[in-house]
C-alpha cells in the first residue's frame, strides 16, 4: 500500500501542475493519502520497511492538494479571460 500511495502521489502532482486539470489531480491525491495512512497503521507483514515510501506518498499527495488549491485561487482571482 505504501508503494501505491507513492505512485498515486506522483501521478497527482503531475496532473495538478497542468492548468485546468488540477481538479482531476485531487482524486489520486486523496486516495494516495488514504493508502499512505492505512499503510502506516497496518502491522508489518513484509520483510522490508515500507514506512518511508508511505510517508513520501502522503507528502506528495499533500503537495498536490496545495498545488491544486493555488491554481484554483489563481484562476479565481485572475482578471484576464482565457
Amino acid at each position: 500500500m505504501g508503494l501505491t500511495s507513492l505512485i498515486l502521489g506522483i501521478i497527482s502532482i503531475v496532473i495538478s501542475v497542468i492548468p485546468f486539470c488540477n481538479y482531476i489531480g485531487l482524486l489520486p491525491a486523496v486516495v494516495g493519502i488514504v493508502f499512505g495512512v492505512v499503510s502506516l497503521t497496518m502491522p508489518e507483514k513484509n520483510e522490508y520497511n515500507n514506512k518511508a515510501i508511505a510517508i513520501t506518498g502522503i507528502c506528495f499527495g499533500g503537495i498536490s492538494i496545495i498545488i491544486s488549491l493555488v491554481w484554483s485561487i489563481l484562476f479565481l482571482f485572475s482578471n484576464s479571460v482565457y
